[in-house]
């Protein structure tokens, strides 16, 4: 009787092992497929006229990318990619001298890039 009651609790604490090993395995590959994603998106803006923007005012893309959550960078690049003053934008990026502040005359994401540089974004959105 003792041995069968030793032998459920071994089951037991095993159990309870083997669970916690699978729950970390499990937030190991859903950190892994998070930074995959995070990578992917830095490959997708890299070259595209945000990345460009973020450049142009001096804004590292890893802090982008760490500071904002995904959803609010992928909001961004479709903000970028559906915008009406694409033609403002290009003749700013393609002109270094004039000035960053001026981008707020056209762009819709500029309150976004401000407030990464003023840190009141909010990671959690």
């Amino acid at each position: 009787m003792e041995l069968t009651i030793l032998l459920i609790v071994a089951g037991l604490v095993m159990a309870i092992i083997m669970g916690g090993a699978y729950l970390t395995c499990q937030r190991v590959q859903d950190y892994c497929a998070l930074q995959t994603k995070r990578e992917e998106l830095v490959n997708r803006i890299l070259n595209s006229r945000l990345g460009k923007m973020l450049r142009r005012l001096n804004i590292s893309l890893r802090d982008y990318v760490r500071k904002f959550p995904t959803t609010a960078i992928t909001g961004h690049m479709s903000t970028c990619q559906n915008c009406d003053a694409s033609t403002a934008c290009d003749s700013y990026l393609a002109d270094d001298r004039s000035d960053p502040a001026s981008a707020r005359d056209f762009c819709p994401n500029m309150n976004e890039f401000d407030r990464l540089r003023n840190g009141t974004h909010d990671r959690s959105a």
